[in-house]
């Protein structure tokens, strides 16, 4: 989308200009300059660790509010699935039962509700069958999306070991699309990490749980 904020930013209304995010950024994706009033992370070279959102104690780095999106989607018309990931159970201690769970979410609007852990095992045996056919190649999980990023931008050599496997959250969403037996779109919701907002996307995909490098 145009105009669209990156995923991760600093709000230049709360930055106090501490540079802690300067300091802990591993790849150098925060840029200063005297021309500038404030820090400014550079979306050609942010990997969207969340480093800087940790270090940051005036809360000026913020991540993309996607809720405008999610709700224009649930009005679309076309079938919704929420991801879960089970670290939400965190989130709402007092609640016991899971189906209390997908009522919640189902109540939002969404037609189907998913749990990640489920693509966490079929990525798991996928990974069984990949590595009794490495060969002696050396592979890298590609379960984070920030270390996808890391080696693509900062270590392209190195994306010939990358695991041809996509991530568990987009194998749930290949499954939940196939079973569903239609294109969809699918949102996560119940998220503790920053960095897989990078694998949050529109999906129209048939179910397969491998990619190209």
């Amino acid at each position: 989308m145009k105009n669209r904020k990156p995923v991760i930013y600093i709000n230049d209304e709360k930055c106090r200009n501490s540079y802690s995010c300067v300091r802990v950024c591993p790849v150098n994706a925060i840029e200063v300059k005297p021309q500038k009033e404030h820090p400014y992370i550079l979306p050609g070279r942010c990997i969207g660790c969340g480093l800087c959102y940790v270090s940051c104690t005036p809360h000026a780095i913020e991540f993309r509010d996607s809720k405008e999106d999610v709700k224009k989607m649930l009005v679309s018309g076309r079938k919704t699935a929420a991801l879960i990931e089970p670290s939400i159970a965190s989130e709402f201690d007092d609640i016991t039962d899971y189906r209390k769970f997908v009522a919640m979410i189902r109540s939002l609007g969404f037609d189907y509700v998913h749990e990640d852990s489920f693509g966490v095992d079929l990525i798991a045996a996928a990974y069984a069958k990949l590595f009794l056919k490495a060969e002696g190649k050396y592979l890298i999980t590609a379960n984070c999306p920030s270390i996808v990023k890391l080696i693509e931008k900062f270590h392209p050599d190195l994306v010939p070991n990358l695991a041809p496997l996509v991530s568990p959250i987009i194998a749930t969403a290949m499954v939940s699309v196939g079973f569903h037996r239609s294109t969809g779109q699918c949102d996560r919701e119940g998220g503790d990490c920053g960095g897989r907002a990078n694998d949050k996307r529109e999906l129209s995909i048939t179910p397969s749980f491998t990619h190209s490098n």
